[in-house]
C-alpha cells in the first residue's frame, strides 16, 4: 500500500470514527430523554444527585463548577482534536470537514450554550 493510500484510509477511519461517535452520542442522549429523566445537561444531572444522593445547596454548587470545568475541557480537547484532524486533510476534504463542523454547531450547538 503506497503512502497515500495510507493517508486516504486513516483519514477515512477517522471520520468514520468520528461520525459514529457523534450518532452514538445523540442515540444515548434520546434514550436519555426517553427515559424521563428530569432536567437537562448538567443540572439533570446535579438535581438527580440532589434527589438521590441528598446533596446540600453547598455540594450543588461545587458539583456544578465541576462539571462546568468539565465541560470547558471537554470543548477544548474537541477544538484540538479537530484541528489536528483537519490538518491531516487535503483542501477539499478540508472544506467537506468545515461543513460537517458548521452541520453539527447548527444542530447541536445549544448545548453549549448554558447548563
Amino acid at each position: 500500500m503506497n503512502r497515500c493510500s495510507m493517508k486516504s484510509s486513516w483519514i477515512t477511519v477517522l471520520v468514520i470514527a468520528g461520525v459514529a461517535s457523534l450518532s452514538m452520542a445523540q442515540d444515548m442522549s434520546g434514550a436519555a430523554r426517553s427515559a424521563g429523566k428530569s432536567g437537562r445537561g448538567a443540572f439533570g444531572f446535579v438535581a438527580t444527585l440532589e434527589r438521590k444522593v441528598g446533596l446540600t445547596p453547598e455540594q450543588q454548587d461545587a458539583v456544578r463548577g465541576l462539571l462546568a470545568e468539565q465541560r470547558q475541557k471537554s470543548q477544548a480537547l474537541r477544538e484540538e482534536t479537530d484541528g489536528k484532524i483537519r490538518a491531516i486533510l487535503n483542501p477539499d476534504q478540508q472544506k467537506k470537514f468545515d461543513d460537517v463542523l458548521a452541520e453539527q454547531k447548527t444542530r447541536f450547538g445549544h448545548k453549549s450554550q448554558g447548563a
